[in-house]
């Protein structure tokens, strides 16, 4: 005998709502779908185009959820609060610089860029899901979403060896860091008994609606080593980086801005939520750990990245060294942290993007060699504009004074000096100046006299000039004046601490 249980499910259209943005991005990748299929000429064009459109009337969904969220929807498992609605922006914003920058090395790759963009998209609809949930089975579905589709991306340039070595290495890998993840989150939900971000931090706070012994189990404890390990792995943490700088370099250039940028933004965002209010009750059981991260990355991130001679190897553990300076500010588990890791996404978002930009257009023009720091030598004389916006994004990335990342690291410094951790501060600071000679020596290699005189580089494509021009913009711009966008960083944050009761 068959027992069938019938289980109401009342999903209002203000629940739907919530995940407005989601839901349009999930509709541009079917159009992509169909559009590859249908559509025989100028598919590049049209591809981008649908692309870039999803992705502006995403941003205009996400706009209204700034003024009209919830904090949670969808019985508990998502939350439309300004803090998911402020990764959003900082997801769609990389996805469009992505787009821009991708039809030249679509074109040079002879991807199919209906495929592409769909992947590109679907990915991101994970990474929106990533930074909006408020369940544990919601964060690891979004994750595996955004996973799957970038182990593809990752492999997509079938034609070479390198990109194929890429996609397997990530795939591999990263599904054991999944495997870490979920066991971590069974073990939390054995002893507190949910999987809902906001019922934990009542369980481990207040001993409400769990066992009173919740917080001294052994599987809490063992739950939250493994879901560090996993969290860990997909944001590039020392020890668990060493797929980085092997991904990045064989990945197709769009793919890996794209995912240098948002995989880190969307864990960094989940990580917060989690460890920063629902294992908040007992932060003395993991900062010492988080700590010694934040050192160890911080300082093997910098000093590796000053040998390398490839560009997108010294950008990966230049990301390496820039999820150390992250750790920093969440760290310090104060709200001055939590608002200068939004603020940080967002000016990492114009600063790496847009020196993956100038590596796309390099190896568009060059071949692969155009991933060689030394083929940058003379860039100054052959294409001035380029040299000129690489000068910006090097700069950036060092924190030099009137550029994005020198307010995204006085931020993250500020919070934990802010929280007593001037140890992590001061860390944090020396190990910049030791990143200044490796982003230095890229401005130094572009200014020597190219050897053979004379010899011009083809223009930029248009798309790409729009795409370093708009990114040298956001980086100038977030540098000199900040404080609007810093404006609304404190909101996102104000939002989320308010949900979890905190001033």
């Amino acid at each position: 005998m068959m027992l069938v249980v019938s289980v109401p499910l009342h999903v209002t259209l203000a629940d739907w709502g919530s995940i407005l943005p989601e839901l349009v991005v999930t509709g541009g990748f079917l159009v992509l779908l169909l559009a590859d299929a249908f559509i025989p000429v100028r598919r590049t064009e049209v591809a981008t185009g649908i692309a870039l459109l999803t992705i502006l009337l995403a941003f205009l969904a996400a706009m209204n959820l700034w003024s009209h969220g919830m904090a949670a929807s969808l019985y508990d498992t998502v939350s439309s609060d300004k803090f998911a609605v402020f990764f959003d922006f900082v997801i769609l914003v990389s996805a469009a610089l992505t787009a821009l920058l991708s039809p030249s090395y679509i074109r040079y790759s002879h991807f199919d860029p209906g495929e592409f963009y769909a992947l590109i998209l679907a990915s991101a609809v994970g990474m929106m899901f990533m930074a909006a949930a408020i369940s544990l089975m919601v964060i690891f579905i979004a994750l595996e979403l955004l996973s799957l589709a970038l182990y593809i991306l990752s492999g997509f340039e079938r034609s070479r060896p390198e990109s194929q070595e890429a996609g397997f290495k990530y795939f591999l890998l990263s599904s054991f860091a999944s495997a870490f993840l979920v066991y971590g989150m069974a073990m939390v939900y054995g002893a507190t008994g949910t999987t809902r971000i906001l019922q934990i931090a009542t369980c481990l706070g207040h001993g409400a609606g769990c066992s009173a012994a919740a917080s001294a189990s052994p599987l809490l404890y063992i739950g939250v080593g493994l879901m560090l390990v996993g969290f860990a792995f997909k944001v590039s943490i020392v020890p668990f980086h060493m797929w980085t700088p092997d991904v990045y370099q064989g990945a197709p250039t769009p793919v890996t801005a794209f995912m240098s940028v948002t995989t880190k933004a969307a864990v960094f965002a989940a990580f917060i939520r989690v460890f920063n209010f629902a294992l908040a009750p007992i932060e003395s059981h993991w900062y010492g750990v988080v700590w010694a991260l934040a050192i160890v990355t911080m300082v093997v991130g910098n000093i590796v990245a000053l040998v390398q001679t490839s560009m997108k190897r010294l950008l990966a553990y230049s990301g390496i060294a820039h999820a150390g300076y992250i750790l920093v500010a969440l760290a310090a588990d104060n709200a001055l942290g939590q608002t200068s890791v939004a603020f940080y996404f967002l000016a990492y978002a114009f600063m790496n993007i847009g020196a993956f930009v100038v590596v796309a257009v390099m190896e568009s023009q060059e071949g692969p060699v155009g991933d060689e720091i030394a083929s940058y030598r003379g860039l100054f004389y052959r294409n001035p504009s380029l040299a000129g916006a690489t000068a910006v994004f090097m700069f950036s990335l060092a924190g030099f004074p009137l550029t994005a990342g020198f307010v995204a690291k006085y931020l993250a410094f500020s919070a934990a000096v802010q929280a007593h951790h001037t140890d992590l501060a001061i860390i944090g600071v020396l190990t910049s100046l030791i990143s200044i000679y490796y982003y230095l020596r890229v401005v130094y290699v572009m200014l020597r006299r190219p050897e053979v005189p004379g010899v011009q580089s083809p223009p930029t494509p248009a798309a790409a000039d729009l795409a370093a021009w708009i990114a040298v913009a956001g980086t100038i711009g977030l540098g000199i004046i900040p404080t609007g966008f810093l404006n609304l960083a404190t909101q996102s944050v104000t939002a989320i601490r308010y949900i979890f009761g905190l001033p």
